[in-house]
């Protein structure tokens, strides 16, 4: 989470996926190389050159499933666009974005919600400390005013 004024900015990395690199050649074949991270978390092209076993069917199981599968039911159809057009992106595409975030802004522009730059737990958090600051007075102690 940031900090500061960038205290409504979430960042997130998946350093379990990170493998050094000298040359995009190089980052295209991923044969023979080592698994990176957690299989269960890997995307489909992870496992592109990969024969064993194991990672044959993991593959099989991942493309078998369709992104409305996946989440049907538990979450909003705009995961599956998502899940959707990042599966179909090539090595070298660079993702659109603004196409990535607009039906999330519409689904919450649905819901109601506003995009006040507070997340939930911010204000959570924001409340609490105002509290701790400013304990209630118990309301069978009589307060008097010295002068």
């Amino acid at each position: 989470m940031g900090v500061g004024r960038r205290g409504n900015t979430l960042y997130t990395i998946d350093f379990g996926l990170a493998k050094e690199f000298s040359d995009a050649e190089r980052r295209k074949n991923v044969e023979g190389l080592p698994l990176g991270g957690t299989r269960r978390y890997a995307s489909i092209n992870n496992y592109n050159g990969r024969d064993d076993e194991k990672s044959v069917r993991i593959k099989e199981i991942k493309e078998s499933l369709s992104a409305e599968a996946l989440y049907d039911g538990y979450l909003p159809g705009e995961f599956a666009t998502y899940i959707n057009y990042t599966r179909d992106l090539a090595f070298d595409d660079k993702p659109d974005y603004l196409y990535l975030r607009r039906p999330f802004y519409r689904r919450s522009r649905a819901e109601g919600f506003t995009y006040d730059h507070v997340f939930d737990w911010t204000e959570k958090l924001f409340k609490e400390m105002q509290s701790q600051a400013n304990p209630p007075v118990p309301s069978d102690m009589e307060v008097t005013e010295t002068l």
